[in-house]
């Protein structure tokens, strides 16, 4: 029973560690988080999926880059690079942006895709995981658990 205990706590303790680690990252500008809003990455990067960006020095064709565009981000894939300009393309659509996006304006590459769990930043979502804990919380069977 103790093996057990120690493992948990292991492993506890590397979650935190983790965790504590990510959110450094996220704080100090070295990893960036971004929910994607729309299905034009289908079916590589999911609507309402989060994906881990990091900057990178350079970026190559079909790497995945999120830029900036006006006061928003864009998730799409590199098909093809001229002059410190990047052509992407959103993998779900049938042509390539319009514009040409400034290597400046690339805030990095995708690392990691986490589907589904954009849908925790919707404040609708947010709003009744709430409340449903809420009336899950003032329960009479939560209560006689404690």
């Amino acid at each position: 029973m103790d093996k057990v205990l120690d493992k948990k706590n292991l492993y506890f303790n590397l979650s935190s560690l983790i965790l504590l680690s990510v959110f450094i990252s996220v704080y100090t500008n070295k990893i960036f988080l971004y929910t994607v809003k729309s299905g034009s990455m289908s079916p590589t990067i999911k609507k309402n999926s989060i994906v881990v960006v990091l900057p990178a020095k350079s970026y190559k064709v079909q790497q995945i880059v999120t830029y900036k565009k006006s006061n928003s981000t864009v998730t799409h894939r590199i098909i093809s690079i001229m002059d410190g300009y990047l052509q992407t393309k959103g993998d779900a659509n049938d042509s390539a942006d319009l514009n040409l996006v400034d290597s400046k304006d690339i805030v990095g590459r995708v690392f990691l895709t986490l589907p589904f769990l954009g849908y925790l930043t919707n404040k609708y979502f947010l709003s009744a995981a709430f409340l449903i804990l809420g009336i899950w919380y003032a329960s009479p069977k939560f209560k006689k658990l404690f």
